[in-house]
């Protein structure tokens, strides 16, 4: 049993004009073959869930750019020291993706201010060494929250203390600035 989604309409991409998409960005600087391969987890085991539609969208958009997609489906997955070891197939899946991935991209909805328990639990999966080496070293990670849509007065936003809080923070700041200055 395979743990990977596979995209229902791989090309829908309705709100993109394609005339104004670069589909090989990185074209003539260098090699583009193999092509990246991605690896991008979700936080929700919702059946209409933000976060894995979001996580389908960034997808949809990486193949557009050429690279290569594995989206991984928790919902099988059990808690950290669950099981003894971690000997279950589904944390061996996550394991042998990540080591098979050069970036990954979390997209997790935020509760009380911090990413869900199930999105905790794949990175908790993801070992700090593995056979000498470790799986998320070296790779781009790229996170994100669906909920972003929703503007939130400054001093609510303030009050965040998640790490991925502070980061969305970052960038509404260098948003706001680059809105400024235009």
């Amino acid at each position: 049993m395979t743990r990977i989604r596979t995209l229902i309409d791989r090309d829908h991409l309705p709100a993109l004009d394609r005339s104004l998409a670069i589909t090989r960005p990185g074209a003539g600087m260098g090699d583009d073959h193999p092509p990246p391969r991605i690896l991008l987890l979700y936080g929700s085991l919702r059946e209409r869930s933000f976060s894995r539609l979001a996580t389908e969208e960034a997808a949809r958009l990486l193949m557009l750019f050429g690279a290569e997609v594995r989206i991984f489906d928790p919902s099988d997955l059990p808690l950290p020291d669950q099981v003894a070891g971690d000997d279950h197939p589904a944390v061996h899946e996550l394991r042998q993706h990540a080591l098979w991935s050069e970036g990954m991209v979390w997209c997790s909805p935020e509760r009380h201010g911090q990413i869900t328990g199930i999105m905790k639990a794949q990175i908790d999966h993801l070992p700090l060494e593995f056979g000498g080496m470790r799986p998320t070293q070296g790779r781009t990670l790229a996170a994100a929250s669906p909920f972003r849509m929703v503007r939130r007065p400054r001093h609510q936003s303030r009050l965040r203390a998640s790490r991925l809080g502070t980061l969305r923070r970052n960038f509404e700041r260098h948003d706001d600035l680059v809105r400024s200055a235009a």
